[in-house]
């Protein structure tokens, strides 16, 4: 261990915490304290033996190495022995020792005593920063004018561009001519400004850029006029979720599902929409969509006409109905065909998609009450069987139309051969007659 030297506080702080452990086992119980050690602490531990260092006048020395074990010895008694005096009563006794233990050296009191000469802490410099305001106002119109002074002139505003999307069907193409005519102008008055007030060199002539003409500002207005400015991207996925879900030829429905628009906006729409779709990025994937829905209420209309044919052909179907299953696999195990039966006269009743109803009415049908299997099926799994029981009745109308056209094609085969056949025996019959005649 070194003299005067930090060391020398970390080995004291060491054995003081040996002390108490010893104090603990023997008594038992321990008083709570604090085991970290406080900014003063930690300053006199690193300060400590530093004055020492700097005031010594005097050289490194090699003394005799028993002089210093003699030394070394004769510090570790006086240190044990004021250790033990501490650790007598655990209530006085503490972690960091008495408060003048930390600042007391060689029987003097130094804890009111500053040090002298410069701080220890380190003077660090001002943060220097910019500007700051708290003024929305302000800030966004630094932004836009690029921080000039309110007396700083810069020629003319540009007037206020529209922003266009490709489903509003603007006639781009035009649009963008004409605003690039009105820009240039623009920048052209923007410059004699700026030439007027010295902010600029006016060494080089400026070519003159002619604004738009009264024809031109026309032009402009009705171009703007046959596009869709009300139509936003809200409202065009309204409309394309609506198409798929009725159609496109269903507008009065399509209508009501797309809000604020009127059935004549929404019929407008639709007849621009379905010329110039391709003008849409990824149009594709909105047209398929669209078909995908109208092939889906396609099939809701064939298999709603083959339950109504089915159920209209049957004088009593609630009763009488009769399903071609085929198979006994078709037919499944589970739900029987009184179920099937009531199943079929119910959504042709009902209607061909309105589940949550129909499993309404399986729950109250007084002839189901005991059926606990119907009773617990959802919708799906209604949906699904539903399904099955039309693909079987549409493939019974099939063949029944099949085999129907197959007859009368049959008898239409007869029907000359027939009449070419009584043909020749009415001649043969007339001739005799005129023969006996």
């Amino acid at each position: 261990m070194i003299e005067h030297s930090v060391e020398e506080k970390i080995i004291d702080r060491a054995q003081k915490k040996l002390y108490l452990d010893a104090a603990v086992v023997q008594q038992g119980r321990l008083q709570e304290s604090s085991k970290a050690l406080s900014k003063e602490e930690m300053l006199s531990m690193i300060r400590f033996g530093a004055d020492a260092v700097f005031n010594s006048k005097g050289g490194v020395t090699d003394e005799d190495i028993d002089v210093l074990i003699a030394r070394g010895e004769e510090r570790s008694k006086a240190d044990n022995a004021r250790f033990k005096e501490h650790a007598n009563s655990l209530a006085n006794f503490s972690l960091g020792g008495e408060e003048k233990s930390l600042y007391e050296f060689e029987g003097q009191d130094w804890s009111g005593v500053e040090a002298p000469g410069v701080p220890f802490a380190v003077s660090l410099p001002k943060r220097s920063t910019g500007h700051k305001t708290y003024d929305e106002n302000e800030y966004y119109r630094n932004a836009l004018t690029g921080g000039k002074e309110k007396g700083e002139r810069g020629g003319p505003k540009l007037p206020k561009q529209f922003v266009s999307f490709d489903f509003q069907f603007y006639d781009v193409v035009n649009l963008e001519v004409l605003r690039a005519k009105e820009i240039k102008h623009y920048e052209y008055k923007r410059a004699l400004a700026r030439r007027a007030d010295g902010l600029e060199d006016d060494a080089v002539a400026l070519p003159p850029q002619p604004g738009l003409t009264k024809e031109e500002e026309a032009e402009k207005d009705a171009l703007m006029a046959q596009g869709f400015g009300n139509w936003n991207k809200r409202d065009f996925n309204n409309f394309i979720n609506a198409c798929t879900n009725w159609g496109r030829h269903d507008l009065p429905k399509v209508a009501k599902e797309v809000e604020g628009k009127t059935d004549q906006e929404v019929a407008k729409y639709a007849a621009v929409f379905f010329k110039r779709f391709r003008e849409i990025k990824n149009w594709e994937s909105h047209l398929r969509k669209i078909d995908k829905g109208e092939q889906l209420l396609q099939r809701k209309t064939e298999i709603a006409n083959a339950l109504n044919k089915k159920v209209s052909r049957t004088k009593n179907p609630w009763v009488q109905l009769r399903i071609d299953y085929g198979s006994a696999s078709s037919r499944g195990k589970q739900f029987s065909e009184e179920n099937d039966r009531f199943l079929v006269c119910m959504t042709n009743h009902l209607g061909y998609g309105r589940w949550d109803e129909l499993r309404e009415e399986v729950r109250s049908a007084w002839i189901f009450r005991f059926d606990w299997f119907l009773r617990t099926r959802t919708t799906e799994e209604l949906k699904r069987r539903v399904d099955t029981l039309a693909r079987l009745i549409e493939k019974e109308i099939s063949e029944a139309e099949a085999a129907e056209a197959e007859e009368q094609r049959k008898k239409g085969k007869k029907g000359p051969s027939s009449a070419s056949k009584k043909r020749p025996a009415e001649e043969s019959g007339g001739s005799t007659a005129k023969k006996k005649k």
